[in-house]
């Protein structure tokens, strides 16, 4: 028993909602960009967080940078945190909280990683070692990783914690809603 409790405790905490991914864009030149929200009721601390993300797959299966957000940062309930390509539009460096180089081109694969727990517990993309050429499909849209923007649907409050297939849409209803490239109306 103490077994089972303890392989299920990361799922059953976060099964009660934590942070999720809640916009993506990959868009014309750098204009690149991952929102995360926080569906909660409760505040969270971003330093028991990570940005995980490999270039093109995860050739050895380990993750080629796992990047912490800026320190001491609370999330609060319903909020949003913005992590923009450091060489984007004004407009996304504006509203930016946060700039990195490391957000892709659709092919890449990111990743919200809670400390802690040792889980991830939001993913875009698969977790392999094999390189995708374009992009995953989403909600039947081939490519839809690469030169779209997409948004989480309002419904969806707990993340996919690191199966891609729970919320793309190739099991279930996809979570995502796909729309137009460099589409910043949501931001």
């Amino acid at each position: 028993r103490l077994l089972t409790i303890l392989l299920f405790s990361p799922i059953i905490l976060f099964s009660q909602g934590s942070l999720i991914f809640s916009e993506y864009g990959e868009g014309t030149s750098f204009n690149k960009w991952i929102e995360i929200y926080n569906p909660t009721s409760q505040n969270i601390s971003l330093d028991d967080y990570r940005y995980n993300f490999c270039w093109n797959g995860c050739d050895d299966l380990q993750w080629e940078f796992s990047i912490p957000f800026d320190s001491g940062v609370v999330l609060i309930s319903g909020g949003t945190y913005l992590l923009v390509h450091f060489d984007a539009s004004s407009i996304l460096l504006n509203a930016a909280n946060q700039t990195t180089n490391l957000l892709g081109n659709g092919n890449d694969i990111a990743a919200l990683y809670h400390i802690s727990s040792n889980t991830i517990i939001d993913i875009i993309g698969v977790f392999d070692s094999t390189e995708v050429s374009a992009g995953w499909d989403v909600d039947g849209i081939l490519n839809a990783t690469q030169d779209h923007t997409m948004l989480r649907t309002a419904d969806v409050c707990t993340g996919n914690l690191g199966d891609w297939g729970a919320s793309d849409g190739s099991f279930t209803s996809s979570e995502w809603i796909v729309g137009n490239i460099d589409d910043y109306n949501d931001i």
